[in-house]
């Protein structure tokens, strides 16, 4: 499978504000501001522990961790212990979760309100960036999309879905923007045969919708 790779060196998670001032340089200059939990000091310490239980749950079993965090990221690396002893690449993945809206994530945005189920309360998708996956794996990325319904005044974690499952296209990403008419849009990059690793050249306007309390793809139209 073709993959795109990053030029950035995962060590020991020093590079937080330089990760995320690389994606802010990347990401559309029309920043799309919305609303969402404790606007003023982020996500809330409830999202933001459900998001790392997550990520520890799937791959914190002999596993050493490493975080720092600043306002805006938190970026957090789990090594392979076994691998440690070893001597060998100890580096496991990389998830990187953005604490408020102040700036893209890799090209997405990544704290976004907005009524997904037409009940007229906003629920909150937050798109947290990671790279590894898997054993001495650092040249892998995707981005995981975690939906978050408004119940009872209060948000529950309702599903996560990789944005590589959502473009419809054999290999390719889909970068959230928006919510709308209980949408969630954003833009979806595909490979087409002749297309280098580094750079697909087919991008679509891509449509995604909770059915079921699952994300699914919905349409595409080319850009």
């Amino acid at each position: 499978m073709k993959i795109i790779l990053f030029a950035l060196t995962i060590t020991c998670l020093t590079s937080c504000n330089q990760v995320i001032d690389k994606a802010n340089k990347a990401a559309s200059t029309d920043s799309l501001k919305t609303n969402f939990e404790n606007k003023n000091s982020g996500l809330s310490q409830e999202i933001l522990k459900e998001i790392k239980k997550y990520y520890q749950q799937k791959y914190g079993t002999e596993a050493r961790i490493d975080e720092e965090n600043t306002d805006s990221l938190s970026c957090i690396t789990y090594h392979s212990i076994s691998n440690e002893k070893d001597g060998t690449n100890s580096f496991r993945i990389a998830i990187y979760i953005a604490k408020n809206d102040s700036k893209f994530l890799f090209g997405a945005n990544p704290i976004i309100s907005g009524d997904l189920n037409n009940d007229r309360f906003n629920d909150l998708v937050v798109n947290v960036h990671t790279e590894g996956g898997g054993e001495g794996s650092n040249g892998i990325w995707w981005n995981d999309i975690f939906v978050f319904l408004n119940q009872n005044g209060k948000y529950r974690l309702t599903t996560i879905k990789k944005d590589t499952e959502l473009v419809d296209c054999d290999e390719g990403h889909f970068l959230i923007s928006k919510i709308e008419n209980g949408y969630l849009i954003g833009n979806s990059s595909c490979y087409s045969k002749t297309d280098a690793l580094c750079c697909p050249s087919l991008n679509y306007l891509t449509k995604t919708k909770l059915q079921n309390d699952k994300l699914e793809f919905v349409s595409k139209t080319k850009l």
